[in-house]
């Protein structure tokens, strides 16, 4: 599956807005605008499409499971922009 389908799948299933994701992003120094985080939402079909690199996904992730659970007292290894995410990563 890809990144932008994981990432509007789970936006959907969850129900968070622009906002908060923005601020789920910037935790970790990832700043996108409004639009830039639109375009990421939508199919690959539409216009405006614009793909999600993989990193960008890993750092939602984590900092999404670090807001509803909390963060983890083992130190985690920092992503860099060159990471794979992988099902594990996404089933975590």
């Amino acid at each position: 599956m890809k990144t932008n389908a994981i990432f509007r799948k789970i936006i959907q299933a969850t129900a968070l807005d622009i906002p908060h994701v923005q601020a789920l992003l910037n935790v970790s120094g990832v700043e996108l605008g409004e639009q830039e985080i639109a375009n990421l939402v939508k199919g690959e079909g539409e216009s405006g499409f614009k793909s999600m690199p993989d990193y960008v996904l890993a750092i939602f992730l984590n900092n999404f499971i670090n807001e509803q659970r909390g963060r983890k007292t083992d130190v985690e290894e920092p992503l860099n922009k060159h990471h794979k995410i992988t099902n594990n990563d996404v089933l975590k």
